[in-house]
């Protein structure tokens, strides 16, 4: 079974560092020392078609999936189950992703999520 892996990895460019994410699909038994393994993910996006998509693909990797269509609606499921990661589209009506994540991580459980904002 795949899982997916966060990664926190140092790069530096034109000598300055930045710590970036890296996220990569790896099989389970190679990673037994790895610790927790994301379950749950919550999935945002407004268009259904993409949203079917990603979901599709991540339970058949064994993943838990809930999705919300706004941000708003994502907020609100947040609060109620807060999910291993957040996997959320950036041109959403009434509320964009980067306000989404911006009031995601007001709360305390927020700014522990890892968050993935798509283009597209």
């Amino acid at each position: 079974m795949l899982k997916l892996r966060a990664f926190i990895k140092l790069q530096e460019v034109n000598s300055i560092k930045f710590l970036l994410w890296d996220w990569q699909f790896q099989e389970l038994s190679n990673w037994n020392w790895c610790k927790p393994v994301m379950e749950r993910i919550l999935v945002v996006d407004d268009e259904a078609d993409c949203q079917t998509v990603l979901a599709m693909y991540l339970e058949s990797q064994g993943y838990r999936v809930e999705c919300a269509n706004s941000g708003v609606e994502a907020l609100s499921i947040f609060e109620n189950a807060p999910p291993d990661l957040v996997i959320s589209d950036v041109m959403m009506p009434e509320m964009d992703g980067f306000e989404f994540c911006r009031r995601l991580r007001t709360t305390r459980l927020g700014q522990l999520v890892p968050f993935i904002e798509k283009l597209g």
